[in-house]
């Protein structure tokens, strides 16, 4: 019988996600915490995936090229710039972009029939599917991720906006590598930002046939954190286990730091109100609707310890018994994290200091000393 299973969540949140590197330095390195069983989205997914593959030197030097690179070492953009917090549109590309490329050779044609310059200029917009282009991030987990490398269970979720519906996704649901790698990238793809993945062919509970998931994006915009999938796949566990601790590294404050000094044009009006508002009010909601919940589960087993409740008194939701799990929830400060796609080295560092310095405030809080 296991005394103790550890389980480990991992919100998303882009360039953020360095303070989950910090927070795992903490925990892996100081700790020699081992996880049994791994669920993410987003950057969350990224992280997760080398964790659970015990590939944490690899995450750390994930970490450490952005650092020395920037954004390029994840995404490339033609039509906007990033400069740390700021993101700026490239007119002079959106206009190459939108114009019809035979404007300046044969602008006359155009000069006599402006409904035709207007349908060019709106069909090349249609074709604009994101701001940036994520292949470099695609070639790393080319690179690393391998299911038969994979130490302990993991998932990660996306988004089809077709159907609009979640999915878990688990190295055993795809038949390649590559397959998997793309559903990783879905995971970490932000709409807007970056290109949802066309199509992902995925298994799920079915051994036979294969769904094909359309226009994948990144999980967050239904469940920031994926405590859901994990407390699904305990219940499903058979072991005998007398404890799960839960850590959950979420980028992200209770709290959202007021940003008057962000110049608010169109992708600034997006990430804000998509990446910042609606993510972190999604979060907000999972996550303190678990913790309620496991507050009172909580409550009612110490009573039942204490004989002030009757040892079979349950708790039940939707008809299912609940149960209750330590949790070591570790998260930034109000505006200790930063800009969502702020990659320089300066933030990236001091996310990770920020990350471990919470780690290790949440652990001594949270877990009993020998």
């Amino acid at each position: 019988m296991a005394a103790q299973k550890n389980i480990l969540v991992l919100s998303g949140g882009g360039f953020k996600g360095a303070f989950q590197w910090g927070a795992l330095e903490y925990l892996i390195e100081q700790q020699q915490i081992r996880f049994d069983r791994i669920a993410g989205v987003s950057v969350g997914a990224l992280n997760g995936a080398l964790v659970a593959m015990d590939k944490f030197a690899e995450l750390k030097a994930l970490w450490q090229q952005v650092q020395r690179e920037g954004y390029s070492s994840i995404y490339t953009s033609e039509l906007v710039v990033m400069e740390r917090e700021t993101v700026r549109p490239d007119f002079e590309a959106i206009i190459r972009k939108l114009l019809p490329r035979s404007l300046f050779r044969y602008g006359f044609q155009y000069v006599f029939n402006r409904p035709a310059l207007i349908r060019e200029v709106v069909a090349n917009f249609n074709q604009i599917r994101s701001l940036a282009d994520n292949r470099p991030l695609y070639t790393t987990l080319q690179r690393v991720v391998r299911r038969s490398d994979f130490k302990v269970p993991f998932q990660c979720g996306v988004v089809s906006l077709v159907d609009a519906n979640y999915y878990t996704c688990r190295p055993e649901d795809f038949a390649s590598d590559e397959e998997f790698c793309r559903a990783i990238l879905a995971s970490t793809a932000m709409p807007i930002v970056w290109e949802p993945v066309k199509e992902l062919r995925w298994k799920g509970s079915s051994a036979q046939n294969a769904t094909v998931i359309r226009e994948v994006v990144d999980g967050g915009i239904r469940t920031v954190s994926p405590l859901g999938d994990v407390v699904h796949a305990i219940k499903d566990e058979t072991d005998d286990v007398d404890d799960y601790v839960i850590y959950i590294l979420n980028c992200n404050s209770w709290d959202l730091p007021a940003d008057s000094s962000r110049d608010y044009h169109l992708t600034n009006i997006a990430l804000r109100a998509l990446d910042d508002i609606a993510i972190n009010e999604i979060f907000n909601d999972d996550l303190k609707r678990y913790l309620e919940i496991n507050e009172l589960v909580t409550q009612v087993r110490n009573a039942q310890r204490d004989q002030r409740l009757p040892p079979d008194f349950r708790l039940t939701l939707g008809g299912k018994v609940l149960k209750c799990f330590r949790t070591v929830l570790v998260q930034p400060e109000p505006g200790e994290a930063g800009h969502t796609l702020d990659s320089s080295a300066a933030t990236i560092e001091r996310r990770r200091a920020a990350g471990f310095r919470r780690a290790e405030e949440a652990f001594k809080m949270t877990m009993p000393m020998a």
